[in-house]
């Protein structure tokens, strides 16, 4: 049984220009397709902060494995965290923390709030950023 009826089948077979807007929509299409997958494949990961925007002043930039570093090394100190991972995502303009703890056997994560908050505090006062956005993920170890 065909798809389209006779009327569609003639209208196609006596326009030859038919097929050029058709190839063209199909090429914005794909091309579209193909923007949308790769903006999802991104991971948003930032590779620097920036301390300084002014470029009168100078453009200062800290390397975002450093903050990572530095906020790991701090919470892997605590009694009770297994292990700390550190990304730093959103824009230059709005950075933002994304953080995943996995505790010790037996932690209880009711008392992690006393580990966190000094840390993040800390890590915001160093990069002058007080409104630095923060999520938290915390895993229980087993």
């Amino acid at each position: 049984m065909p798809i389209t009826d006779r009327a569609t089948r003639t209208f196609v077979d006596g326009h030859v220009w038919f097929w050029a807007p058709l190839a063209a929509a199909a090429v914005v299409v794909g091309t579209l397709a193909l923007y949308w997958l790769i903006t999802q494949a991104a991971t948003g990961t930032r590779r620097a902060i920036r301390l300084e925007d002014d470029p009168r002043e100078g453009i200062t930039a800290l390397p975002a494995h450093v903050v990572g570093d530095a906020l790991r090394n701090d919470l892997l100190d605590s009694p009770g965290v297994r292990s700390v991972a550190v990304r730093l995502a959103g824009t230059p303009a709005r950075p933002c923390l994304l953080l995943t703890m996995t505790l010790e056997p037996g932690a209880a994560p009711a008392g992690i709030d006393d580990l966190l908050h000094p840390a993040l505090r800390r890590l915001r006062q160093s990069l002058q950023t007080p409104e630095l956005p923060a999520v938290v993920r915390i895993r229980t170890g087993r």
